[in-house]
């Protein structure tokens, strides 16, 4: 503060207005010169108060009081040099302050002015007439000396909040020198991404960034120096310091940036974005695959339901239509009822089929329910016992649709294989759940395989279907298995859903 300690509840003041009058502070130990001041801003007819001190001490406890508009300051008191009051950079204090000496000293106007005083007057009966004049002017060097200092105060603020939002983002951003292509500048995310510390990278060009030199150079040269257009590359390849090439998405844009011709480049790692689009294709071409297989699968049981049944029933339906034209109505009958016979076979056959593709308990007695009747018809169509545990949310299907048939497929499949091929006594089934997933085990001690080299390829294709279709819906897949050892099916499937199913 000019003159006086800081006080943190005073602030700067600005110059005084037109019908107030204007306040100021003489510190000076000869009254007659405090005299000839008043005398000339009376005859100037301008409205004042002063106050006066005759000590440094006494000064500053006026002005801690009630700040002046003004000081004027004698620069040397028993108590000191008014040099020990001024404040610098000039317009760090509170008020402008001229310092008046008795005897002309250049190297003490110096001195003074450094140190904070707006002026430096010699002391004679002309200057103290003139004082309101040198007042005045001094008010409105004070008053152009404070709209810099809040231009100023403005100007850093604003560069201040510009490096937090360069520095926040979480893309890499870099400034491009337009006609050297080096790199000026860069936030704290483009030093992480690349691997580079700060001075390392102010020393490259944007290419040293690129596995692709010409390409980025390119898109430099070619975007628009025009601050409206905005050019997006959107796929290009990087290298890390370490060498590690990855793919990034590029939006440059031209500006004027401290008098320099530059280029704003945004560089966004897309890594992520390419593996979960190359994991959905993955996922799709997975689902078709299975989808084909269901085809497959309702294929070869449809034919076998029904094609032996069809071609006999046409046979019977020519024998019947030879008796009927050689009038053996008794043998056409007899006929027939062979034929009522396999028809209703044929439609309990094809019934099994359907349910075999989907149960209607699922919609009744829900995937519980309906585990429960699986696990049952397994052991009553083999000499195997099997033991069971099922465990199910009650609204699971509600919320889960697909994978509720999916799981039962796994588990029809996993009983299949145990029954029919593993040559097993016992079989260990249990569906349990907890807050973050539903998990199936088909545990079996037959004779098992290497897990890891199907004995057949209809078997390696069987399982990558299960693993296809619980991966389908978000869900995994694991088999352990050992020659004689047995065989572990294990699928998980998550109780929320990512993203719909």
């Amino acid at each position: 503060m000019a003159g006086v300690e800081q006080v943190p509840e005073v602030t700067q003041s600005e110059a005084p207005r037109a019908d107030v009058p204007l306040r100021i502070l003489i510190a000076d130990d000869e009254p007659a010169h405090i005299e000839a001041i008043r005398r000339a801003f009376e005859a100037a007819g301008i409205k004042f108060t002063i106050k006066s001190a005759a000590t440094l001490r006494a000064y500053r406890e006026l002005a801690a009081v009630e700040p002046p508009d003004i000081a004027l300051l004698d620069l040397n008191f028993p108590d000191g040099s008014a040099v020990d009051v001024l404040t610098t950079p000039l317009g760090a204090g509170l008020f402008p302050i001229l310092v008046m000496t008795s005897h002309g000293d250049e190297g003490k106007a110096v001195q003074s002015i450094k140190s904070g005083a707006l002026d430096y007057i010699v002391k004679s009966p002309e200057t103290f007439a003139g004082m309101p004049h040198s007042v005045e002017s001094a008010l409105r060097e004070w008053k152009l000396i404070l709209e810099r200092s809040v231009a100023g105060r403005s100007l850093r603020d604003s560069e201040a909040r510009y490096h937090q939002l360069f520095e926040a983002q979480s893309d890499a951003i870099l400034l491009i020198d337009h006609s050297t292509g080096l790199i000026i500048d860069a936030n704290v995310a483009t030093l992480t991404l690349y691997g580079y510390d700060k001075d390392e990278l102010l020393a490259k060009k944007n290419v040293d960034l690129s596995a692709e030199p010409e390409a980025t150079s390119r898109t430099v040269r070619e975007t628009p120096a025009d601050p409206t257009r905005i050019v997006t590359i959107p796929l290009r390849l990087h290298r890390r310091k370490n060498g590690a090439v990855f793919p990034v998405e590029i939006t440059a844009r031209f500006l004027i940036w401290e008098g320099r011709s530059v280029h704003l480049m945004t560089v966004r790692d897309i890594s992520e974005r390419i593996a979960i689009e190359e994991e959905r294709k993955l996922i799709s071409r997975r689902v078709a695959r299975a989808r084909e297989e269901e085809k497959r699968k309702l294929a070869i049981a449809l034919h076998n339901a029904t094609g032996a049944m069809v071609v006999s029933l046409s046979s019977s339906l020519l024998v019947v239509e030879e008796e009927l034209k050689h009038g053996n109505a008794s043998r056409a009958i007899r006929k027939v009822a062979q034929m009522r016979k396999l028809i209703k076979e044929v439609s309990s056959t094809l019934k099994k089929v359907c349910v075999e593709i989907r149960p209607p308990s699922l919609e009744t007695s829900g995937l519980a329910g309906t585990l429960s009747q699986l696990v049952s018809w397994f052991s009553g169509h083999g000499n195997i016992n099997i033991s069971y545990s099922i465990d199910l949310p009650a609204d699971f299907g509600k919320k889960r649709r697909s994978s509720e048939i999916i799981i039962y497929r796994l588990a029809q499949e996993a009983l299949t294989n145990a029954v029919k091929h593993s040559k097993a006594k016992n079989i260990q089934f249990v569906v349990d759940y907890d807050c973050d997933k539903i998990t199936l085990v088909v545990r079996d001690d037959g004779r098992g395989f290497m897990a890891n080299k199907p004995s057949s390829k209809k078997t390696s294709f069987g399982l990558d279907i299960m693993r296809e279709d619980a991966e389908s819906v978000g869900g995994s897949f694991r088999i352990d298995s050992k020659p004689k050892h047995g065989t572990v099916i294990k699928a998980e499937f998550p109780l929320r859903s990512r993203g719909g199913g």
